[in-house]
């Protein structure tokens, strides 16, 4: 049996908490650590055929470096980084017809996982505090 896209969509209400619920996308928050992580599914085309596509925010690209960011795309074992609306992020599609549910929940939460990593490693390390505080 082949997945439409109101099926996809009633399996993610009934699934997870969702942030937004769209007609053609839905969008929830994962708690990864310390971490928020805002994720996007959502129906699209590719190849003139219906596509279900799964887009995890990583970072701001300002302060990424972009050989940085190309060489921690090869270590990304599930999706790949991408630049949308100055943010890095991690973007998975497969056909609409090949969707399994059950491995659909296991690929978002990998790709929630691996953005929170990306994150971590793609920003620079903080400030070392400064001790402005003493006076001399």
């Amino acid at each position: 049996m082949s997945a439409t896209w109101e099926h996809v969509r009633a399996h993610v209400r009934a699934r997870f908490k969702l942030a937004f619920d769209q007609p053609t996308w839905s969008g929830l928050r994962w708690r990864i650590g310390a971490a928020q992580v805002d994720q996007r599914i959502e129906l699209t085309d590719a190849f003139g055929e219906p596509w279900l596509q799964v887009v995890t925010d990583v970072v701001d690209e300002q302060g990424v470096r972009e050989h940085q960011a190309l060489r921690e795309n090869m270590s990304v074992p599930i999706g790949a980084l991408a630049i949308e609306q100055g943010r890095y992020k991690l973007r998975y599609q497969l056909p609409l017809d090949d969707v399994d549910t059950a491995v659909l929940d296991r690929w978002m939460e990998r790709l929630a996982d691996v953005a929170a990593r990306l994150r971590r490693t793609l920003l620079p390390p903080p400030a070392a505090a400064t001790f402005t505080h003493y006076a001399d």
